[in-house]
């Protein structure tokens, strides 16, 4: 098959704009392929924030192909069996949702929880250390008839034959693009990761839990080999977590763990974008939150970026030398629709429905709900058209 050749048939030149997850994984992809690949992140150093992260199905195929678990230790990775939604107030299961064996099994890839900086090196090891230019402040992209390259705050320009802007929602690579702005949602989150010994007794280490009520949510997840739990609290915008103070006793504790903890994250506004049908020139596309920035409570920002890049590599592979403007047109096509079918699931998911849902059957063991996420986890983005 084929590599990522240009038009004169030497390697493709693709300058990436954002060294975060999308780019590592969109540089690891596209260097997969032979491409000759540049990361330009704006941070003098590579740190990513000691929260936690969920990959399902549609991701892990992915990063499995290219060959991250050689680079990811099993005894930092969680695998939960299941996933529960909980009613805030008496922790009443509305729903159960398999994962585990039985996820793996119906998609034929696992779902993994785990922190982010475990994600980050493990991407940094796989698409390569001497890829990434740290302190290279994207300020715009210059694109003409016969190249594109990103203009760096240096004002030096750096020439390649396809840009990726996978630099967040404020990326300045799309915002040469379009005028758009980020949409809020009039909610923060909170973000912190507890040791399990820190908390009494409750579903820390086995299961992803989700709980809702109708202003607000938490979820929490085994990562680290289930030595800890990575935890969010959404709270409206002007309030705090003394809103969870008539939650059930399992969340007031895990919140009272997560201050003790200096590594709690600090809260931060929760945006995502109005969904796009457009996001690519000729020479210069979008990947990641730049392209569909979407809230957290469907866990697929990341997942939705390492389709992109999947996708994105194998749209430049098939288009064969001189085929970019082909390549990264059939990309949008393949990517566009589902990313905003993504980010309206993820904005319908907030809350908990009104009436509330009756409780779960205690025959259910999740296989019904798993099925039904048959549209999200058992997509490959490589291989749609």
């Amino acid at each position: 098959m084929p590599g990522a050749v240009s038009a004169v048939g030497r390697p493709l030149r693709v300058a990436v704009a954002g060294g975060g997850l999308a780019g590592l994984c969109t540089a690891a992809a596209l260097a997969a392929d032979g491409a000759e690949v540049v990361v330009h992140e704006r941070a003098r150093r590579l740190e990513e924030v000691g929260a936690g992260i969920q990959l399902s199905p549609n991701a892990t195929r992915h990063l499995r192909a290219l060959g991250l678990g050689r680079h990811l230790r099993a005894d930092r990775v969680g695998l939960p069996h299941g996933r529960e939604v909980r009613r805030w107030d008496d922790g009443t299961v509305v729903q159960r949702t398999a994962l585990g064996a039985a996820c793996a099994g119906a998609y034929g890839a696992p779902y993994l929880t785990l922190l982010r900086p475990d994600l980050q090196a493990a991407l940094l090891a796989l698409a390569g250390p001497r890829l990434v230019r740290t302190g290279s402040r994207v300020a715009r992209v210059e694109e003409s008839a016969d190249g594109v390259g990103l203009v760096l705050e240096d004002g030096s320009l750096h020439e390649a034959d396809v840009v990726v802007g996978a630099d967040g929602i404020g990326s300045a690579v799309r915002a040469g693009l379009y005028a758009d702005a980020p949409r809020p949602s009039g909610q923060l989150a909170h973000r912190g990761v507890v040791p399990v010994g820190a908390l009494g007794p409750g579903p820390w280490a086995e299961r992803a839990v989700v709980w809702l009520a109708h202003d607000r949510h938490l979820v929490h997840y085994p990562v680290d080999g289930g030595r800890r739990v990575a935890w969010v609290a959404t709270v409206p915008e002007g309030d705090g977590l003394d809103g969870y103070a008539a939650w059930d006793p399992r969340v007031r504790a895990l919140l009272a763990a997560g201050r003790r903890e200096a590594a709690a994250v600090a809260a931060r506004p929760l945006q995502d974008r109005r969904p796009r049908r457009r996001w690519s020139t000729a020479r210069c596309t979008l990947a990641g939150d730049a392209a569909h920035a979407m809230l957290p409570f469907l866990a697929q920002g990341a997942n939705q970026a390492v389709e992109d890049a999947a996708a994105l590599a194998a749209c430049l592979r098939d288009a064969g030398p001189g085929g970019t403007a082909t390549a990264l047109a059939a990309y949008e096509r393949r990517r566009a629709g589902r990313a905003a079918r993504v980010v309206r699931a993820s904005r319908a998911a907030a809350r908990l429905p009104d009436p509330p849902p009756p409780p779960a059957a205690r025959d259910d063991d999740g296989t019904a709900a798993l099925a039904g996420m048959a549209w999200l986890y058992g997509h490959d983005a490589a291989a749609a058209r």
